[in-house]
């Protein structure tokens, strides 16, 4: 019974820290347009110490968790569109601009929209781009689709 009321006291003492960086997930869930500064007083941490206890539980920090957030909307309203919008999709997604926007598709998906526009309609798996033969992209190697999670 001694073993037991260790090995449970050991495990609880081990699950607090999970426990707080879901909670951490949830108030960066709730308050995504927010500066993480923010979100940290929200829930009672330095700025430094939520940033350090969400990258610890998550894997990432705060910051690029809510760029793939951003992302991952921005796929998605791309490519429920027939006429792609890009300026009215960044500003759908809380972009500041396109720019930023086209430099998050470079850095998820590996090609820029217009990109990923023309290889749309080629037939992929899902959440996938096609690879278009003589495409005057400057990316040569395969890359993974962009980073979504179903």
């Amino acid at each position: 019974a001694e073993r037991l009321a260790i090995l449970e006291r050991t495990l609880r003492e081990h699950l607090v820290p999970s426990l707080a960086g879901r909670r951490f997930v949830r108030a960066l869930l709730a308050r995504q347009r927010a500066p993480v500064a923010e979100v940290a007083e929200h829930v009672g941490r330095s700025h430094r110490s939520f940033i350090d206890v969400f990258s610890a539980e998550v894997g990432i920090t705060p910051k690029l968790f809510l760029r793939i957030l951003r992302f991952q909307r921005a796929f998605a309203l791309a490519g429920q569109a027939c006429e792609t919008a890009w300026a009215q999709i960044a500003l759908d997604c809380g972009y500041c601009d396109q720019s930023h926007l086209i430099r998050d598709f470079v850095d998820f998906a590996g090609v820029t929209p217009a990109e990923y526009a023309r290889r749309r309609s080629a037939p992929v798996k899902c959440d996938h781009i096609a690879l278009v033969p003589g495409s005057n992209s400057s990316n040569t190697d395969l890359r993974a689709g962009p980073i979504l999670h179903r």
